[in-house]
């Protein structure tokens, strides 16, 4: 089977939350086909694997990366899971179209189609307009020029440096595979020695200087207000697919409330 969307999700806290999380997942992208390829950290794979040895209905809806490991935030590894991610499903033969990078406190809030933003995806003029593009205000700036190879490599390559989220990225299928050749033809990780969210750096960079452009995200995060959890207000009025923050608990208000709107459309579509 060929899939529209493989999503690339990183867990590591909550297998209640994650199986809410592949819920929500399945009901937003109900007009396409989707899969979800997961690297867990050592906790949650034992977890997960023990409810899928109870032969659990979800289970054909998801596929663990072996590759498990305890992540440490502003390293690279975040940026390695999701590229382990891509590696493993290429191994195992899938067939896919579009690879999204997504974190486990990540929750759908409206449907989502690919063909609604394909006309977009790859333009140089849409990142410009619609998201930061350019180092300032980035919390890690000072740390990242403080890389002298790495800003070396960047000049001589006529790399921008950019930063952006990576959750809700989504990547052609041969964007992305050309994007980690990139990476590893050219050992970018050990350029970089300071502690910083390598995520946001390097993907939204490679991207851009191997299609001089960048897509929207599909996830909202609200930078301007550091590390926020949306009110239910926000949430009414967001018109972006997804958002993040949500608390990773089961009983969690906002996550409670958009499980609830979910709910509630899916019986609107019963009753038409």
């Amino acid at each position: 089977m060929r899939y529209k969307i493989i999503y690339s999700v990183v867990v590591h806290e909550s297998p209640e939350c994650f199986f809410d999380m592949l819920a929500n997942m399945y009901l937003a992208n109900i007009n396409q086909s989707i899969f979800v390829v997961v690297n867990c950290n050592k906790y949650m794979y034992r977890e997960l694997n023990k409810l899928i040895q109870l032969n659990i209905d979800d289970k054909d809806r998801f596929i663990l990366n072996p590759n498990h490991y305890d992540k440490k935030l502003f390293t690279k590894d975040l940026l390695r899971a999701h590229m382990q991610n891509f590696d493993f499903l290429k191994e195992r033969g899938f067939e896919f179209d579009y690879y999204c990078l997504l974190a486990s406190n990540c929750l759908f809030i409206k449907q989502f189609n690919i063909v609604d933003i394909e006309n977009l995806i790859y333009k140089p003029a849409v990142y410009t307009q619609q998201f930061e593009n350019h180092l300032g205000g980035w919390d890690f700036e000072g740390k990242v020029f403080k890389n002298k190879g790495f800003i070396q490599f960047c000049r001589k390559n006529s790399l921008k440096i950019l930063f952006n989220h990576h959750e809700g990225s989504i990547y052609r299928y041969d964007v992305f595979e050309e994007m980690i050749q990139f990476i590893r033809k050219n050992q970018i990780l050990k350029k970089i020695q300071t502690k910083v969210p390598v995520e946001e750096l390097i993907f939204p960079m490679i991207e851009n200087y191997v299609c001089n452009a960048m897509n929207p995200r599909i996830c909202k995060i609200y930078w301007k207000r550091k590390n926020y959890t949306p009110l239910i207000e926000d949430i009414e009025k967001e018109e972006n697919y997804m958002v993040k923050r949500v608390d990773r608990k089961i009983d969690d208000r906002l996550r409670l409330y958009i499980r609830y709107r979910w709910v509630k459309k899916v019986k609107q579509i019963e009753n038409i």
